[in-house]
């Protein structure tokens, strides 16, 4: 089994009846690891995403999994080659609550280490940990009650101020 449980399962396996289960299992265990890696790091919100699961990945981000959850190749939903960023993006635009942060010891964007001079930051919309170039951005996140205007990174602020993130 890879150190996978029956959500990386139904995760791997692309099918809509996936999205079910998991509210099964959240209703009958409200503390069930949704974030779990299995052996490989792979995230069952990764696995749906690389699926194409678009009913499960949905599911789980209302049910707070974390977007920035990365596998042991480097690997998450921001950086999975896909056709196009479409999922990724109506994963963004479904967030009505701030997610978990990651922590990593380099940028999710553009992969600096941090260090003395390379400070870590957070897009306050997705949760990845960045450095300051690539979360240079400040817009209020009103779904989130935040009116002042906190960081983010650019693809979080396209997402929030024109819905429409540049290719």
């Amino acid at each position: 089994m890879r150190g996978q449980n029956p959500l990386h399962l139904a995760a791997g396996s692309g099918r809509d009846a996936s999205a079910s289960l998991l509210n099964l299992f959240l209703q009958c265990m409200p503390q069930y690891p949704i974030n779990a890696p299995d052996i490989d790091g792979n995230s069952p919100l990764l696995l749906a995403y690389m699926k194409g699961n678009v009913a499960l990945c949905k599911a789980l981000v209302r049910a707070g999994a974390c977007l920035a959850a990365t596998n042991k190749s480097g690997v998450s939903i921001f950086n999975y080659q896909l056709a196009t960023k479409q999922l990724l993006v109506r994963l963004l635009e479904q967030l009505n609550e701030e997610p978990p942060w990651a922590e990593h010891d380099y940028c999710m964007e553009c992969g600096n280490k941090f260090g003395i001079t390379t400070r870590k930051h957070h897009c306050r919309h997705c949760g990845r940990i960045l450095c300051s170039k690539c979360s240079d951005q400040v817009v209020p996140i009103l779904k989130f009650n935040l009116s002042k205007p906190v960081r983010v990174c650019l693809l979080c602020s396209q997402v929030l101020c024109s819905g429409v993130p540049s290719p």
